[in-house]
């Protein structure tokens, strides 16, 4: 069965938003390692759902610095992210695909 790559991005860019929401109450908790859990899970899914939204249709992995690679073949303005989610990707060298 075909996925509508637009409702998904949507769904992924949802999830992201209530993870972020998620981070913000953690670090205003002081619980600083569960927060960069969930600010990485944002990055992740807020990725996911741009691939999502420019018609990809599986995407595997959650390497954020693979997802930003990806994202930047499709728009250079990720490439300028490089140095901004280094912080998030304690996965370097895992592979992701994203099919269309």
């Amino acid at each position: 069965m075909r996925i509508n790559s637009s409702n998904e991005g949507l769904r992924w860019l949802t999830q992201s938003q209530a993870d972020l929401d998620d981070a913000r109450y953690l670090y205003e908790g002081g619980r600083y390692n569960a927060c960069c859990f969930f600010c990485q899970q944002a990055a992740d899914k807020a990725i996911k759902a741009y691939l999502f939204q420019q018609g990809a249709e599986h995407i595997y992995g959650h390497s954020v610095a693979e997802l930003r690679r990806e994202a930047a073949k499709l728009n250079r303005a990720f490439a300028d992210l490089k140095s901004a989610i280094a912080p998030l990707d304690p996965t370097r060298g895992h592979s992701l695909h994203a099919a269309n």
